[in-house]
């Protein structure tokens, strides 16, 4: 895990031991726990004691607990989780593997996944506990309001989360309010009430006021702790009669009270305590030696005890006393006194002092504050392989655009670094800029290889990008110039120049560097460009005609990753892509559903410039075969659009042949005319000059307008093609267009002989889904493997099954899996959990049979099949 755990930031503060009981606020605690409400809203402004109050509310309590304080920095989601998943481990040292597994993976997930995953975690607890969110106020990144919500509204029976905060949360508490599930603490119930007041003077600050003086006080700070403790801690000095004036030279806001309160109490102390509040108000949390090093002393452990004894807003931050914090109200005043000068000569020690103690951004923060930006860049340089290689991409963006834009214009190796954040965060148009500007402003060859070779790989994948062959070379520059020894980067040119070789259309080279990239990235552990190795792998394998290699390299990939790391490997969901595909083929329907379906909820996740198109593609296909045509169509529409806004041509060029391919099946050539006009030039050709994705289209709109010949003009091209660069499934199909075409024309032995070698590629394989997609029937006297025949006739009885005319609509191939299990008597769950599939899916296409047989009961619906002969 890339992040340095800071540990004080999940520890407990200390607990005053002359502490005001408030049996009253905590049994209002307790009753939240005991009527099973899910969260608690601590919410008040500063100086209300809201960490006090549940820090005596977890003292009196049984209940395992856990403690995050929050800050500023805790505003990037990976961080945010992975301080949350610390504190969990707190609770219960076991839990917590598959969150980890993210979070050690190289970012190529949306934060659904993050808190999917973090949510099915607090469900793995068995024992009650209860999690604090301290300062939640300085959240404001929507993703993380977002987790919050999702985990309290997730019903998740063992966990309790309790929130402080200075002000309410950015999301809805409205239908927990209505639910009876919130249990909420505001300033009304954390003000001093008179009782309260005396016992905090008496016991605490060791001081017996007269009945009229607390009168009085507490009505001039209306019971706001903060404001009573500055008050105490000035009466101690005063005899009765100043105690009188004292207390009436002071009224009006809250802001007014502290400003007087405190430069009355700092005024009361030694000089040289004055100056460390003042020099040490800048930290958000410091020890002795820190202390040391901003006051140029060497006595701050003696002063750390001093200013605890007299209660000045100290607050301790682990078990032995080592490291503290003020009260952010105490602090916020203190720093407000000091002048430009002496602020920043105090960041910039204390950026020395956390950069010489290993704390690399706490020193960036403090040089930032100092508008030190020449060493800011520095230290940036220092994590930026770190977290870029720990997923953290948008927290490294977040740090380089806190630099001036002249510092980071100028500087090659951040530019390279921040283009890549983007690339890999998908936001590809953001990257051309980058790529503009380091190719106007720099002369590559003055930097030093490892740097350009960096700037290569992110050329070559933009180039992939727009289909350029010139990426090849670029990433065999980048494989040259980058360090070995930099194995991230060096497997990231690796996997680039596979992608690359793509272009050349022969798929055994790219076959060859993606086996040579898997055995690399799995000697070193590199689980996320394995996994991505393999998904490619297994395509490839499918277009080559080995189906049967594929299915069971994808199989044992994932049993084998899941086994050996010992957990749910979340990223390794991505092999179920070429699965699908490959289960598409043999005409397992069920099983191809299943996996696609898996696939894609995990690529619609994960790093769209990678993933996208690859599983809509079959998943549309099979949608279609499965009668359900609306949603296949609004998939290929969906894809499209998406793929045009991220510059991904490519893809919306396949979903638009797809498109065509289907339509014309489904006799709807009209809807199809505007895109065959797109792309008139291509079948208008003789000769074909290059072999595109859309000449496929041009050959099924031909042979649909009944221009046979030429139609098979182009399909001669395509075949020799295929046949030169290895690539069967394409060829197969070729080869059954052509026998169709051959038979229009009627050519009987042209239409045999391309029939008999499209039959000899497939048998062995089990392709038999390229046969039935097309339509073709199989002949008695053919030697023709049974299972074959069998699977062709599963695909009619899957195609005409459930069509009746009494039927406003067909049942589709997922409608009658379900209306077969309502049969047999599976509840909803039953059916789900039998269909891998959500409950609220099996109700939708429950609602829908009953529509399509017009009933409104199971077994109205069983029986009205059964009259059908749908069952």
């Amino acid at each position: 895990m890339s992040i340095p755990i800071l540990k004080t930031k999940l520890h407990k503060p200390k607990t005053r031991y002359n502490l005001i009981k408030r049996p009253k606020i905590i049994r209002h605690l307790q009753e939240g726990i005991k009527n099973n409400k899910k969260v608690t809203l601590v919410c008040a402004p500063a100086g209300y004691g809201k960490s006090s109050i549940v820090l005596e509310w977890l003292d009196e309590s049984n209940i395992s607990n856990t403690w995050f304080s929050i800050d500023e920095r805790d505003n990037d989601i990976i961080r945010f989780i992975t301080y949350f998943y610390h504190a969990l481990k707190k609770i219960d040292p076991d839990i917590g593997d598959g969150i980890k597994t993210l979070l050690d993976t190289p970012k190529v997930y949306n934060n659904d996944v993050l808190i999917t995953t973090l949510i099915n975690e607090l469900y793995k607890i068995k024992a009650p506990f209860i999690f604090i969110l301290d300062d939640f106020h300085v959240v404001y990144n929507k993703d993380i309001h977002n987790l919050v919500e999702k985990i309290i509204k997730a019903n998740i029976e063992k966990g309790h989360i309790v929130i402080t905060t200075r002000e309410d949360p950015k999301f809805s508490f409205g239908r927990l309010r209505v639910n009876n599930e919130i249990n909420e603490i505001r300033m009304r119930e954390l003000k001093f009430s008179h009782l309260e007041t005396k016992r905090f003077y008496e016991n605490t600050i060791k001081i017996k006021l007269e009945e009229k003086h607390l009168k009085a006080l507490l009505k001039k700070t209306e019971g706001w702790i903060a404001g009573l403790q500055l008050a105490g801690l000035l009466i101690k000095k005063y005899d009765n009669e100043n105690i009188e004036n004292f207390i009436n030279n002071f009224s009006g806001s809250q802001r007014y009270i502290i400003d007087y309160l405190l430069e009355e109490v700092l005024s009361q102390q030694d000089e040289y305590i004055q100056r460390f509040l003042h020099e040490t108000s800048i930290l958000e949390g410091f020890n002795e030696s820190l202390c040391n090093a901003l006051t140029d002393r060497s006595d701050s452990k003696d002063i750390i005890s001093k200013l605890e004894r007299e209660n000045l807003f100290l607050i301790s931050l682990d078990e032995k006393c080592n490291w503290f914090r003020y009260h952010h109200l105490f602090s916020d005043i203190l720093k407000a006194e000091l002048d430009k000068d002496k602020l920043f000569r105090l960041h910039k020690k204390a950026s020395l002092w956390y950069e010489d103690n290993g704390y690399l951004e706490l020193s960036i923060k403090h040089s930032i504050k100092a508008e030190d930006f020449k060493r800011a860049e520095k230290l940036i340089l220092k994590i930026c392989k770190k977290l870029i290689e720990g997923s953290e991409n948008k927290a490294l963006i977040n740090w380089i655009n806190k630099l001036p834009i002249k510092n980071i214009k100028n500087n090659l190796e951040l530019i390279i670094y921040k283009a890549l954040c983007h690339f890999l965060l998908g936001e590809i148009n953001k990257v051309f800029s980058y790529i503009t500007l380091v190719n106007d402003n720099y002369n590559l060859d003055e930097n030093k290889p490892n740097i350009i070779g960096r700037f290569l790989i992110l050329k070559s994948l933009i180039a992939i990008i727009k289909r350029d062959k010139k990426a090849i070379e670029l990433s065999k520059s980048a494989i040259r110039m980058i360090d070995k020894g930099d194995s991230f980067f060096h497997l990231l040119a690796l996997f680039s120049l596979t992608q690359a070789e793509f272009l050349q259309n022969d798929i055994r080279i790219p076959s060859k560097t993606l086996r040579k990239l898997l055995f690399k990235s799995q000697s070193l552990n590199q689980h996320y460009i394995s996994i991505l190795a393999l998904v490619n792998l297994g395509l490839i394998l499918i277009e080559q005609g080995k189906r049967k290699e594929s299915e069971t390299l994808c199989k044992n990939a994932i049993k084998d990753y899941k086994n050996r790391l010992g957990y749910e490997f979340f990223i390794v969901d991505v092999l179920y892509i070429p699965l699908g595909i490959a289960s598409y083929y043999k005409n397992d329907l069920n099983n191809a559903e299943k996996h696609l379906t898996k696939g894609y909820n995990i690529a619609r996740k994960i790093d769209t410039v990678h993933f996208i198109g690859k599983v809509e593609y079959y998943l549309a296909k099979l949608y279609f075969a499965l009668n359900e045509k609306n949603k296949a169509f609004k998939l290929i529409e969906d894809t499209y659009n998406l793929a045009l806004k991220i510059n991904r041509k490519d893809v919306a060029k396949n979903m638009k042949t797809l498109f065509i391919e289907l339509k014309l099946k489904d006799g709807k050539i009209n809807d199809t005319l505007p895109f065959i006009e797109g792309i008139r030039d291509l079948w208008k050709e003789e000769k074909l000059t290059s072999i595109k994705k859309e000449h496929f289209a041009i050959v099924r709109f031909l042979i649909y307008k009944k221009e046979f010949h030429k139609a098979l003009n182009i399909l001669s091209q395509l075949e020799a093609y295929m046949l030169k660069n290895g690539q069967n499934l394409k060829l197969i199909e070729i080869l059954i267009l052509k026998a169709q075409s051959y038979k229009a024309i009627n050519n009987m032995n042209e239409a045999e002989n391309n029939y008999k070698k499209a039959v000899k590629l497939s048998i062995e394989e089990k392709y038999f889904r390229v046969f039935i997609d097309e339509g073709l029937e199989i002949k008695e006297n053919e030697e023709i493997d049974v299972q074959f025949k069998k699977e062709m006739k599963k695909s009619k009885d899957i195609s005409n099954k459930g069509l009746d005319k009494n039927l406003y609509e067909a049942l589709s191939g997922r409608e009658l899996d379900i209306i077969n299990l309502i049969s047999d008597g599976y509840s909803n769950k039953g059916i789900a959990k039998k269909l891998y599939i959500t409950e609220g899916t099996v109700k939708w296409h429950t609602n829908n049979i009953y529509s399509k047989l017009r009933v409104n009961r199971r077994m109205q619906a069983v029986k009205k099949a059964k009259e059908l002969n749908i069952l």
